[in-house]
């Protein structure tokens, strides 16, 4: 994807051969201005992966980068204070360099930052939001938030992201709402930038506003301003190259001495984003507004690495639920042992994992260059892209970590939950991590050694109901009703066979159909695809017979050098195509032909159980390698679920992807979208020239009709969808799917960059499927979504029970599309923090119920724990607050 600055780089401000400051010809602006104040900022691009391993990088920032740093820092110590040079770093880079930093080292290095000569911004590192969730972006501006405070200075008010074009529409109000004033985009100079002003406010979905300064050329801006800026302030943004280190004391003298001489009369300093800001509100200047969010037109990447995502995306929640829980546990006098260190790890490494570099590309030479077919199998059995691989591993491995540090802890609060119910005997308590009360399947392991009983059934503690279960092994499966809103029930399980009741599951496999009281569906004995999925309730047929594409088939596409120069044509910078073309493409070979591979059914297997009836398709692709798809009906669930897996996937360097089509019948569609911040239609809220070909949903999706009946969609595991037809190497920039089709995406090697180049292995993934009558964005999308996305979690125990009642109930919200993303121990100073955050667009008021802890007093606080006006009593246990769609809201509670 990136640059090779060889092609594009001028050397800017001075003659020094190997100058690190550098820009391309757009930076260098117009003489021919009024501008009264120019306000430079330097600051490095930090890749952490991309050029080097990962960890080869960060010991490179700790060590001979500071050397050189601080060789700035003090010689232009002596002069007046608007020509001493201040470094920008990104939070996470600098928390690094502090915790790996020599002990001769740390005493300069802790005095810069005291001294503001090395400054944070707002963000951990350049991210890609779209591969992140609510409370993981809040949590990674607190590597920024936490070394202000250590070193005496007010937050932060300024952000900067770097070379990922497009952003989600969460940042205007995460930042925002964390008292963030100015964000600055820097574009890589290869990719196509969306339509924006270069200066413009970003409104948020829940009506934040956010400066925002867009550079659509490059990764900063240059000493002067284009022509026509109107301001007469301007933000020289200096960048040097990515991990290259902070420009040398000449060359910062080189840069303010071209400022005070093409703009004589302008003041110049050097500064920091919120100087910016503050200078430019001074002039009271008339600057557009934006509403609308940008797909990113990197997000594809992720998607090379589907086996990460698929657990990225589930640690998003279970990282908090696992917080929460633990918070819980103490309010309930339960034992709880302290979780902060493995929950910060866990944070930590998922944060990592959405900072927008994967590792090396073979453009770089540390390993064999591009091969197919034979070649590259036989390469890469010598080892020759061992060295690349293991760059990929890193990046890999900070989700792998991150479930390492988080699941045991959250093992053992399941367990301290369960050992302090009361009642002795075998148990099973089920803990609802959502903020409502919910009915669902519950399944889990055991644990049990050598297990010599079967469970037949479980009662409900409550109700006295006899539930019938389930039981393989250790592996339990039942349904749960009614589980109190971030709460729990127990059950006790019963050995001896119960009586089973009436259902609606059946199997008919003459027929290849299975049903339940919601759907009935057909299954094709030719390719494992779905003939038909009756919606029962509605009278009404989900499948549209008439596409060319079977629903839920697997289709494998192979891209060729048509598609590759179509999409360099369309999406890469005029001027760039030299370097960026086999970049974001491959090396043009005569054997890369354009290939949609299908699949067939080899045989379909059924297995019905007291609760639930599935079907399984043993399928093999053209290529000869093996897949499933099995479609699950359970008793009582309005879900239909889908899990496609493929044991056998081939690495191959030819690009590729593959995909789960579904096309609906659906007339006129409209499409909704649950994406990172708000739900939008693609045909109303994307900005031009962001990417309207593929993107990644948050939640899930429903496409209706103009009358709001349809279908939703959820596909926790594998986020990335299009819409109407396959998007992958295309890039339109204002497409607007016009048919009913979803494809979700599985995996796919679109660039030959940054991301990982080839895919293998055991490659799975979950869909969930439901009906929409008269769309809403909370009953018919945010309810059903985070139930799929978030199930309910269980535990077995066996022996003495503790002191808590057999049912309880956590935090109750009495408004429905409001969650709760956050309540724990509030790092920023005493007490604990709450965090709702509305998600269904609904703006009201919401009467928060805590559980009897003992709070005496609440005070609002933004989303680093600043704290907002003056604490106010909690009157029993209730807090009322007013919620704008879309907005967090963060409470500091005390006791």
């Amino acid at each position: 994807m990136k640059r090779i600055l060889l092609f594009i780089v001028l050397a800017l401000f001075i003659s020094r051969s190997n100058a690190q400051i550098a820009a391309i010809d757009v930076d260098n602006g117009s003489e021919k201005t009024s501008v009264e104040d120019i306000i430079i900022v330097f600051k490095m691009h930090f890749d952490i992966g991309y050029t080097d391993w990962s960890e080869s990088i960060l010991q490179k920032y700790a060590n001979s980068m500071m050397d050189e740093t601080l060789h700035s820092v003090d010689v232009t110590s002596k002069l007046p204070q608007e020509k001493q040079f201040v470094w920008t770093l990104p939070g996470w880079p600098m928390k690094y360099i502090l915790d790996n930093i020599s002990a001769d080292r740390k005493p300069d290095i802790e005095a810069a930052l005291k001294d503001g000569r090395f400054r944070v911004h707002a963000l951990p590192f350049t991210y890609e939001t779209e591969s992140s969730d609510l409370e993981t972006l809040v949590r990674g501006m607190s590597y920024s938030s936490q070394i202000n405070r250590t070193y005496g200075h007010p937050l932060t008010r300024g952000a900067k992201l770097t070379d990922v074009p497009c952003h989600s529409w969460i940042l205007p109000t995460l930042l925002t709402q964390a008292g963030v004033k100015i964000l600055h985009i820097g574009c890589n100079p290869g990719s196509v930038s969306p339509e924006l002003p270069t200066l413009f406010w970003w409104e948020g979905p829940d009506g934040s506003r956010l400066l925002t300064f867009n550079w659509a050329e490059y990764y900063g801006s240059g000493v002067l301003p284009p022509e026509g800026w109107k301001y007469k302030t301007w933000l020289a943004m200096i960048h040097t190259h990515e991990n290259t280190g902070a420009p040398k004391p000449e060359e910062v003298a080189a840069v303010l001495e071209e400022a005070r001489k093409k703009v004589p009369g302008a003041r110049v300093r050097i500064g920091q984003l919120e100087d910016f800001y503050d200078t430019l509100m001074k002039e009271n200047p008339s600057i557009p507004v934006v509403r609308g969010d940008m797909p990113d037109t990197w997000i594809h990447g992720y998607m090379s690495m589907p086996k990460e995502v698929k657990i990225n995306k589930s640690m998003q929640r279970l990282i908090y639920n696992e917080e929460t829980l633990n918070t819980l546990l103490k309010g309930w006098n339960a034992k709880a042992e302290p979780v902060k260190p493995y929950v910060d790890k866990a944070i930590e490494q998922s944060v990592l994992f959405d900072e927008h570099t994967f590792g090396l590309a073979i453009s770089h030479g540390h390993q064999a260059s591009w091969k197919y077919g034979d070649p590259f199998v036989i390469d890469r059995a010598k080892g020759a892209y061992d060295f690349i691989e293991e760059s990929w591993n890193e990046k890999a491995s900070r989700v792998h970590r991150s479930k390492q540090y988080l699941i045991p802890s959250l093992r053992k609060d399941m367990r301290n939950l369960a050992n302090a119910v009361e009642g002795d005997g075998q148990k099973v308590v089920v803990y609802n991590p959502l903020p409502w009360k919910r009915s669902g399947v519950v399944s889990l392991y055991m644990s049990v050694y050598q297990k010599k009983f079967t469970v037949y059934g479980l009662k409900d503690e409550q109700t006295g109901e006899i539930i019938p279960a389930y039981n393989e092994g250790n592996y339990l499966s039942f349904t749960a009703h009614d589980v109190p809103t971030l709460g729990y029930k127990t059950y006790s399980v019963i050995t001896e066979p119960v009586s089973e009741k009436a259902h609606s599951i059946r199997v008919v496999q003459a027929e290849n159909v299975i049903e339940n009281q919601y759907f009935k569906v057909v299954i094709s004995p030719d390719n494992g695809a779905l003939l038909s999925v009756w919606d029962k309730k509605r009278q009404q047929e989900m499948v549209d017979t008439g596409s060319e594409y079977g629903f839920g088939e697997f289709i494998h596409e192979k891209f060729g050098n048509e598609e590759i120069e179509r999409y360099n044509k369309a999406y890469v910078k005029p001027g760039h195509h030299g370097w960026a073309d086999p970049e974001m493409g491959r090396p043009v070979d005569s054997a890369l032909k354009y290939e949609m591979v299908k699949g067939k059914a080899l045989r379909i297997a059924y297995n019905q159980t007291v609760h639930s009836v599935e079907a399984t398709a043993f399928c093999r692709s053209g290529r000869g390698e093996d897949y499933t798809l099995t479609y699950t009906l359970y008793e009582d669930s309005p879900y239909m679920e889908i899990c496609w897996g493929m044991q056998n996937k081939r690495a191959d360097m030819q690009p590729e992807g593959g995909w789960l089509a579904f096309p609906f019948n659906v007339s006129q569609p409209v499409f909704h979208l649950g994406r990172t911040g708000a739900v939008v239609n693609p045909a109303t809220d994307f900005i031009k020239r962001s990417n309207h070909d593929y993107y990644f949903l948050n939640t899930g999706m429903a496409v209706v009709d103009p009358k709001g009946r349809g279908f939703g969609l959820n596909t926790p595991n594998a986020p990335a969808v299009s819409l109407d037809r396959p998007g992958l190497y295309r890039f339109t920039g204002d497409f607007i799917p016009q048919r009913p089709n979803v494809f979700v995406n599985l995996f796919n090697t679109q660039w030959g960059t940054n991301f990982t180049e080839w895919v293998e292995g055991a490659l799975s993934a979950r869909i969930y499927l439901w009906s929409v009558d008269e769309y809403k964005n909370e009953p018919s999308l945010i309810t059903p979504t985070e139930e799929t996305r978030v199930p309910l979690m269980a535990v077995y125990r066996e022996g003495k029970g503790g002191e808590l009642p057999l049912s309880a109930e956590g935090i109750q919200l009495s408004k429905k599309g409001v969650l709760v993303t956050a309540f724990g121990a509030n790092t920023d100073g005493d007490g604990e923090v709450l965090r709702v955050w509305e998600q269904a667009g609904d703006a009201g008021e919401c009467v928060i119920t805590l559980p009897d802890s003992g709070y005496r007093t609440a005070q609002y606080c933004n989303l680093r724990g600043e704290r907002l006006g003056k604490a106010f009593p909690v009157k029993q246990n209730k807090i009322t607050v007013n919620l704008k769609a879309y907005q967090p809201l963060s409470l500091i509670l005390e006791k």
